[in-house]
């Protein structure tokens, strides 16, 4: 009988002691954020002049304003130093309105055009700036 007592003792104590542990692994990972965040310590903003040493899907990032719509998600995109067609899907405004003229931030794809079309920026996140 005490054998039987003894491991019933156990048996509930191991219960609890799991209990507790999956408690504090639920907390755990609760309170710890999901994915991937990258925050960079400096942003590397580039110029469309460079986009000539950039290759073909390699990353940009550019800061100017629209000039105007071109029309099918087509912009005409001006950082000061040159001007460049970029695509923006509908999607990746996610919520960002844009008028003519205002500072916002780019980060897209260099689509480099060949021999018969333009070079222009496929773009992913666009970010309103302040002056």
């Amino acid at each position: 009988m005490k054998k039987l007592q003894h491991t019933f003792l156990i048996a509930i104590s191991c219960l609890m002691l799991s209990g507790v542990a999956q408690s504090q692994t639920n907390n755990i990972l609760q309170t710890q954020p999901a994915g991937f965040v990258f925050q960079p310590t400096s942003i590397q903003v580039d110029t469309i002049k460079d986009m000539k040493n950039k290759r073909d899907d390699e990353i940009i990032v550019l800061r100017g304003s629209i000039v105007k719509a071109l029309g099918d998600e087509k912009y005409l995109f001006n950082d000061g130093t040159d001007t460049v067609i970029i695509e923006i899907d509908s999607d990746d405004f996610r919520g960002v309105v844009v008028s003519a003229g205002e500072l916002i931030q780019i980060t897209g794809d260099v689509d480099k055009g060949g021999i018969f079309k333009a070079d222009k920026i496929d773009v992913k996140n666009i970010q309103k700036l302040t002056k």
